[in-house]
């Protein structure tokens, strides 16, 4: 593999010895480090000289599959060799389509909603089910290196070279997609590929689906307090799919209703031909999608304060209201965690339950060395837009000053805290692109012009996903941050969560209020942030930053996001 020299500057070089050195010391590592920064190429390093010190490979654990590309890149720059797994469709020929989406509490599909549905719809995917790699029989790249010389059988198969090289030059994504269309399947071979490292998304890490390295390094690390992994709801669609006969549907209908009722599978029912049994009994009878049912319906019934518990007519679902029931498993790991916007340290250890690390932050450690060329200008506006402040007049204003500030060489990004305060202000600016709910044009969006504004709110795909690029460089050149973007105070779940937080630390009374603040101003400096990352891609990129809200200036907040540094 063609390797390019790659020249590293003076910061990245003292984080990977600093990281070095606390893996050396026991210790694992948070580096919170801006994008743009080099925080891959950091990355990789770090795992290449460790793995080299000791003898093993290491793994890249990332969330989405988008994620995966950057780190190929990279580990071809650097002369490093890798494989993974994706999802298990992607490789199998007797699925078309990775995944679809339905709404967890109803089991409508997501293409098929008709927007008449009396509750607002929860979207998950469901994945393709059935695919089973020890029966099937479709060839799979490999070639014999070991030979009976007495019989002519194969006594040993290893991956082709040649699939190896493929894997390397297209990546895991086109690779499988690539081998599918030729109607081979390499899935079950890729962990046994020769490799410096692998990748996965998180899932495999946390749900124990792989064996993993001694060094684990998570991209985007401010992502895993992640509810998908700690939540488990059973609907009435997951009664209503074990059967298509409609006098059954009816049956399993009556069924979840008492499940939710009496909170127990032990209630009475009868079935289509009026034999009376339990509500278990009923769904055994259904065999392997009854019996996880069963399994499914007893752990939601036997979570215990530590779960935020939600029960409508339509679904009954557990959320996990302490993080590190779930990150706290990091602990027995040798890890790094990455990100632009990771939690403060503080956060780290409180909220997600982690003990013992380094944390790195580049922007702060390191400002005199980025500066030279990390041009992100940013300039803080005293408006009052707290709650009872916000009117006609004052988004009047705050429009008239962000059309004063438009450039005209890229693309404009206004960001505010709400969906409303996005309907209120638009009335006062005109966008050329406005963030709704559902699937976002991309191409339509790469089709704006420079001097186009954009109108989004915080927390949506715009502000977190957003990569508006030319010939490498970001086109967003301003971004207009509106308002300090708190979590909803009513949000029943986060409460919850600080409550059960605050309680397990003791805390009442000003104490417990204080913590509710911090877990509040945590969240909204992450979603911040993100948002300033929108507009630096690479060390190319410069673009104003105006942060339009008084509370920007707090001291807590400002040393939070560095704004005492500018």
């Amino acid at each position: 593999m063609e390797r390019t020299v790659i020249k590293l500057r003076q910061y990245q070089e003292a984080v990977i010895e600093r990281a070095l050195k606390a893996l050396d010391d026991g210790e694992s590592v948070i580096i919170n480090s801006p994008t743009g920064t080099g925080k891959t190429l950091m990355g990789l390093i770090i795992g290449k000289r460790y793995s080299e010190e000791h003898g093993f490979s290491f793994d890249i654990l990332v969330r989405t599959r988008s994620q995966y590309t950057p780190w190929e890149d990279n580990a071809r720059k650097v002369g490093l060799k890798f494989t993974g797994l994706m999802a298990k469709s992607l490789f199998c020929k007797f699925t078309n389509k990775e995944y679809y989406e339905i709404c967890e509490f109803c089991g409508v599909k997501k293409n098929e909603d008709s927007g008449e549905a009396d509750h607002q719809h929860h979207w998950v995917r469901m994945y393709a089910r059935g695919m089973s790699c020890s029966k099937c029989t479709v060839p799979k790249p490999v070639e014999c290196v070991i030979v009976d010389e007495t019989t002519g059988d194969c006594l040993k198969e290893e991956p082709s070279k040649v699939t190896i090289e493929e894997l390397q030059n297209v990546g895991i994504f086109k690779f499988a997609t690539n081998m599918k269309k030729r109607g081979i399947c390499p899935y079950t071979l890729m962990l046994s590929i020769e490799s410096d490292f692998r990748i996965f998304s998180y899932i495999y890490y946390f749900l124990n689906l792989v064996e993993t390295n001694e060094l684990l390094i998570f991209d985007e690390a401010h992502n895993l307090e992640l509810q998908e992994l700690m939540r488990t709801t059973v609907s009435v669609y997951d009664f209503l799919r074990l059967s298509k006969s409609e006098k059954e549907k009816d049956i399993l209908r009556w069924a979840f209703k008492r499940f939710v009722e009496t909170e127990g599978l032990e209630a009475e029912i009868k079935d289509v031909i009026g034999e009376e049994m339990t509500i278990e009994e009923l769904l055994l009878k259904y065999e392997d999608d009854g019996e996880e049912l069963v399994k499914k319906c007893r752990f939601v019934l036997k979570a215990d304060d530590s779960f935020y518990k939600e029960k409508t007519d339509k679904y009954y679902r557990v959320i996990a209201r302490d993080p590190s029931v779930l990150l706290s498993k990091l602990n027995a790991e040798r890890y790094i965690l990455m990100s632009g916007t990771m939690p403060s340290e503080r956060y780290l250890r409180e909220v997600w339950g982690l003990e013992k690390f380094e944390y790195i932050d580049v922007w702060k450690d390191y400002y005199d060395q980025l500066k030279d060329f990390y041009h992100m200008n940013i300039n803080v506006v005293e408006a009052d837009l707290t709650y009872k402040s916000r009117n006609g007049n004052t988004y009047r204003e705050v429009a008239e000053f962000i059309k004063q500030h438009l450039r005209n060489d890229g693309v404009n990004l206004v960001a505010v805290t709400s969906k409303q305060m996005m309907a209120d202000l638009s009335h006062f600016l005109y966008s050329d692109f406005i963030e709704k709910d559902g699937k976002i044009d991309f191409g339509e969006l790469q089709q704006l012009p420079d001097g186009a504004v954009i109108l989004a709110y915080e927390g949506g795909r715009l502000t977190e996903g957003i990569e508006l690029t030319n010939e490498g460089k970001s086109r967003i050149k301003s971004i207009f941050i509106v308002g300090f973007p708190y979590p909803e105070y009513k949000d029943r779940y986060l409460n919850s969560v600080i409550d059960y937080l605050a309680h397990k630390k003791g805390l009442d009374g000003e104490s417990k209020e204080s913590f509710r603040w911090f877990v509040f101003k945590e969240k909204a400096i992450i979603k911040v942030r993100q948002t300033m990352g929108r507009a630096i891609r690479g060390p190319k990129d410069e673009a104003d930053i105006w942060l339009i809200d008084k509370r920007f200036t707090y001291k807590d907040i400002a040393q939070r996001l560095g704004i005492e540094l500018m």
